[in-house]
């Protein structure tokens, strides 16, 4: 039994195991089964039973149930056989489980694209009521139906750039194409009909149909017949029709016949009946009734088909006789065998006999001159299984007797004229040595656990100075870096120092800046590295005279050269703090004294000189705050106070104006 559908509406269906090993010329049906908007509760239970039981029967009635039969089948290997082809073409389920759309994955029938996993929801209700619907209409012979509809799906997919899915399809319509065009003969007459055709040989009958659906043979059934030894072929194949359609779900319009049959009339009307009860399309749906004609074509197309048919029952009734001979000859020849070999076995009995009364008569004779009854010989027999063990355990006591009777003689030979000795003394000496012994065990074992303690402590300073090594070799890159930070470098500086002496080099670019136009670039500062001691070495500041194209201490400058290399060093320092941290800006500068030591020279001195770079410094909307006495600085700053001493104290006097 095999379910089709995950819901409970449609079901394909297959009853009755027993009919394929009964060998019976019954007729077995394919159903699908479904509920109808008509059906009794009884009904629908039946169906949702059949839902969430196998799903798939094989039976030899047909019930006013809802259901769809498609048949009738000579046998149940007919049926197989139909079912495993439409498997393979069409992506139904075969398990047996309830579905519920719940599990978490598929089986492997999804991976190898025989089935589209209803149970674990990859697909909706729709998609899969169109996979039946496909099969319904492949075993209703309507291939062409079903090639359409999966030919628009390809080219809907392909359109949606499913290209996988539309690849999957084009491969099963290729694969039902090739199975129609193995399958399908084409008629003249595009109609639905079943052709008959009769073959007889003594008492023997076989019967013929095919099944013409659309104008296309879609195939064929052959039936074999039994107690048609005495009746005219008329009756044979009306009673056969009878039987036939009786348990049909689907009768033809047209029904061809070799010859005419009996009561031809009668059967006529009686198809025409059976046709209009039977349902025709999807289940649950019917039709109107329609007569049935049942023809016996005498010339054309028809009559070259109903002799193609009856050539096919005869040939299908010589086959199945042809085998039924072989069959029946090799019966024979092993029924032959087995007289034979019947015949050797009672020979070789024969001579078992003979030789069993033989060998008994020769045992009583030695059981005789052994002196034994058979009672004596009975309760002996367990015996002889365990003789060769016993006669090899007498060997062995007697081998170990010898030998001790040898090392008795020898010991009493050794010991001949010796005295007895003392063995009081012998226990006392006995006794002093067991108490060494001890003693010396106890020692033993101590200075075994202190030696055993020790060599832990080895094996445990092995493993801490392993330890040590491993750390100190994966910590020598680190330990390296720490050293050069450190200073452990050939220019002997420390990280700290760097980065310091990597600023002041900065702070010593932008002095230069100022120091170089108020020296008339004669002067410029720059890093003493030499000087310094071992944390400052490089931070150091010496003077590179442009004259001498020396450099010299800041210390050989003079006053006045040494207030403006001081005053260049503040502004330049200004300059980087701006420049590193933007949030910061030095607005004000403070200058005490040191212009007394500038010297004037009309206009061009070192004074003029300065004041003229903190102009330009005020340009740069900065404040620049003087402490001077001396007056060419006041005439150059209007803007100020003066600082009265008194007695009294100091007073301060406005001078300018702001």
């Amino acid at each position: 039994r095999t379910t089709v559908h995950h819901e409970d509406d449609v079901v394909l269906v297959v009853d009755c195991e027993t009919c394929a090993a009964s060998g019976a010329v019954d007729h077995v049906m394919i159903v699908f089964k479904a509920h109808r908007a008509e059906a009794t509760p009884a009904e629908v239970a039946h169906a949702e039973a059949v839902a969430r039981g196998l799903g798939v029967e094989i039976t030899r009635r047909v019930l006013d149930d809802g259901a769809r039969y498609f048949g009738p089948y000579a046998s149940a290997g007919s049926v197989r056989r139909t079912l495993d082809l439409v498997k393979k073409l069409f992506p139904w389920r075969s398990c047996t489980k309830t579905i519920t759309g719940n599990d978490p994955r598929p089986c492997l029938d999804y991976y190898i694209q025989r089935c589209i996993g209803p149970c674990a929801s990859l697909c909706s209700k729709q998609e899969y009521d169109e996979v039946v619907r496909q099969v319904i209409l492949f075993l209703e012979g309507r291939t062409e139906e079903v090639t359409r509809g999966l030919r628009r799906s390809m080219g809907e997919a392909s359109a949606s750039l499913e290209y996988e899915r539309a690849a999957g399809l084009r491969d099963q319509i290729r694969a039902i194409e090739r199975t129609t065009e193995r399958q399908v003969m084409e008629v003249v007459e595009r109609v639905d009909m079943d052709v008959f055709g009769l073959a007889r040989h003594g008492g023997e009958a076989g019967v013929q149909v095919f099944f013409v659906r659309g104008g296309n043979v879609i195939g064929r059934d052959t039936f074999a017949l039994d107690g048609a030894l005495d009746e005219p072929d008329a009756n044979v194949l009306a009673g056969f029709l009878e039987q036939f359609y009786q348990s049909a779900p689907y009768v033809p319009p047209r029904i061809l016949l070799p010859f005419p049959v009996t009561d031809q009339a009668l059967i006529q009307d009686w198809l025409s009946q059976q046709r209009g009860k039977r349902p025709d399309g999807l289940p649950g749906q019917g039709r109107p009734s329609a007569r049935v004609q049942v023809l016996v074509p005498q010339r054309g197309d028809k009559r070259a088909l109903v002799q193609t048919v009856v050539e096919n029952a005869r040939e299908s009734l010589q086959a199945a006789r042809t085998a039924a001979e072989k069959a029946l000859n090799s019966a024979r020849e092993k029924a032959l065998g087995a007289v034979k070999d019947l015949e050797s076995a009672d020979k070789v009995l024969a001579g078992c006999k003979t030789r069993h009364q033989k060998a008994v008569e020769v045992f009583r004779t030695k059981l005789a001159g052994a002196g034994l009854t058979a009672e004596a010989f009975q309760s002996l027999k367990p015996a002889v299984e365990t003789l060769d063990e016993d006669r090899e355990t007498v060997e062995t006591y007697r081998r170990e007797h010898k030998s001790a009777s040898d090392s008795a003689t020898d010991a009493a030979s050794a010991i001949e004229g010796m005295s007895w000795p003392d063995l009081e003394a012998l226990r006392e000496t006995h006794q002093t040595h067991g108490e060494a012994l001890g003693n010396a065990t106890e020692e033993r074992v101590a200075a075994q656990g202190h030696v055993d303690h020790l060599d832990r402590l080895r094996k445990g300073m092995e493993e801490t100075l392993r330890k040590l090594e491993e750390a100190e070799a994966a910590s020598g890159p680190l330990r390296g870096l720490a050293a050069l930070v450190n200073g452990q470098n050939s220019q002997r500086l420390t990280l700290e120092t760097f980065a310091i002496g990597a600023m002041f080099d900065q702070i010593l670019e932008a002095a230069n800046l100022r120091f170089g136009p108020m020296t008339n670039y004669q002067y410029s500062l720059e890093r003493e590295m030499e000087n310094g001691g071992r944390g400052k070495r490089g931070l150091g500041t010496q003077v590179f005279d442009a004259h001498t194209g020396k450099s010299r201490a800041t210390s050989t400058l003079s006053g006045g050269e040494t207030f403006i290399a001081a005053l260049s060093l503040a502004l330049g320092l200004a300059d980087v703090v701006e420049a590193a941290s933007g949030k910061v800006r030095l607005d004000t500068i403070f200058i005490d004294e040191g212009f007394g030591s500038l010297d004037t020279e009309n206009g061009s001195g070192t004074l003029e000189q300065v004041l003229q770079v903190l102009n330009s410094i005020v340009r740069q909307n900065r404040a620049v705050g003087l402490i001077s006495h001396v007056p060419l600085v006041q005439e150059a700053i209007p803007n100020g106070f003066y600082v009265r001493k008194g007695m009294s104290g100091s007073s301060i006097e406005e001078r300018g104006l702001v």
